[in-house]
């Protein structure tokens, strides 16, 4: 089982521990975490990350970025996404397309994310990269739903999902009604559950229905992950499942507890198929 862990909670976890980064990706390597899900943001400012992250045994799972194609048809920065990516031999690319604010005519910007995000398949598929998108928890994310998501898996060639088992509950929809209509496309996993319990520092993710969000480990809120898990499992998904708790004030203990439920559920089912 291929688990990986959200580089930013290794340096959130660095600074409640008073430790050093490195130390960090040590904590999730002894976890039994094979890789991170690194911010581009992050590789641009230190060039060295990968090399950090890989001398202590884990990879680059995917990374992701945020790119302002709903009002810019402009591919350069894309095109320098691709190219540090090849040079790093990092495989997945996760590309947030772009946001409508008010004011913007949603069709316009949702027809040019559309047709850049092709552009940049195009271009990933010649480097050997694989594209995927998630349904990201914002209301100016014309891909925060499940019919959203579609829309983009249907019009952009070559683009996986990203599923994301926490973030469909912000848009008031159940994630295995989510899962049945997106897991044929389903490239990547985050594993994302939600509490509904209020947390001492942490603030909540506000639902569009106004329910408050609080992080949790895998397995321990109120999300359905174990049944995607377990499913994804069976059908013979073989790639990474990432541990996500944005906004956690005990970032390694959730981690370690996340990586142990995840392992549990694995063996739970293989043991099962065998």
């Amino acid at each position: 089982m291929k688990i990986s862990v959200f580089a930013e909670h290794l340096f959130e976890a660095a600074d409640q521990e008073k430790i050093t980064f490195e130390k960090a990706l040590d904590e999730a390597a002894q976890s039994d975490i094979n890789g991170v899900e690194l911010d581009f943001a992050r590789l641009e400012k230190d060039d060295a990350l990968p090399c950090t992250i890989r001398k202590h045994g884990l990879d680059i799972a995917c990374v992701y970025v945020f790119l302002d194609f709903s009002h810019s048809e402009d591919m350069s920065y894309a095109v320098k996404v691709v190219d540090t990516l090849k040079r790093h031999d990092i495989k997945r690319l996760m590309a947030i397309p772009g946001f409508v604010y008010d004011g913007d005519d949603a069709a316009i910007c949702t027809v040019r994310m559309y047709k850049c995000m092709n552009r940049l398949s195009e271009i990933c598929s010649e480097n050997g990269i694989d594209l995927c998108l998630e349904d990201f928890d914002d209301k100016t994310a014309v891909f925060s739903t499940t019919e959203g998501l579609l829309g983009f898996m249907e019009n952009v060639t070559g683009l996986g999902c990203a599923f994301d088992t926490g973030n469909f509950i912000y848009s008031c929809e159940n994630a295995l009604d989510a899962f049945e209509k997106l897991k044929e496309k389903i490239t990547h996993l985050h594993c994302k559950d939600r509490s509904y319990t209020p947390k001492t520092g942490e603030e909540p993710k506000i639902s569009l229905d106004n329910t408050a969000l609080y992080s949790s480990p895998v397995g321990y809120g109120g999300m359905p992950i174990e049944k995607i898990v377990k499913t994804l499992l069976k059908n013979g998904y073989s790639g990474y499942f990432a541990i996500e708790h944005f906004g956690s004030q005990n970032q390694i203990s959730d981690m370690k507890k996340s990586a142990a439920k995840l392992k549990e559920w694995y063996h739970d089912t293989c043991n099962r198929m065998e």
